[in-house]
């Protein structure tokens, strides 16, 4: 079985990536085409999940679209995350950019959100990247999952705590 998850950043990937793995018995691979070379994706590979931004492609392609096109046609199912509430998305990026700029650490442990003066600059991007999704669900006929359908927004669980 082979799994492609291809999503807006900070939508629960990563951690639906893990789930879906752990649940399939499948080996993970973590956004292999970042360009940071730190996971590598093999095509011939069964038996794998594999995670991927919208924003991220090989060299081969000018255009991510048609980029996942062709990558989907290697897996067995294909699930496009995003976000019902973008603004909510963008916020999430815009902290995860300013503390992994300015510190080197992710969050993917539970943190104290707070506004952050990158949201201006990184909104637009996150509108652009919805669209690709849904262009790419349009062209590969395959339905949009929300991250809001899948994970509790009100959990005291999830990474995200804001201050009261």
């Amino acid at each position: 079985m082979k799994i492609l998850i291809v999503s807006l950043p900070r939508t629960g990937s990563s951690e639906l990536l893990w789930k879906i793995s752990e649940r399939n018995r499948l080996r993970y691979v973590y956004e292999p085409f970042d360009t940071t070379g730190r996971w590598e994706y093999n095509e011939d590979e069964d038996n794998v999940a594999v995670k991927s931004l919208i924003f991220d492609k090989t060299d081969q392609y000018e255009n991510n679209i048609e980029f996942y096109i062709d990558l989907s046609k290697s897996f067995d199912q294909i699930i496009l995350l995003t976000r019902k509430d973008l603004k909510a998305c963008a916020e999430s990026w815009a902290y995860y950019r300013h503390i992994k700029d300015s510190t080197g650490h992710m969050t993917m442990h539970k943190y104290n959100w707070r506004p952050t003066d990158n949201f201006e600059e990184v909104y637009p991007k996150i509108i652009e990247w919805d669209m690709q999704l849904r262009e790419l669900s349009e062209r590969l006929n395959i339905r949009l999952t929300y991250y809001e359908d899948i994970f509790d927004v009100n959990s005291e669980d999830r990474y995200r705590q804001n201050l009261k």
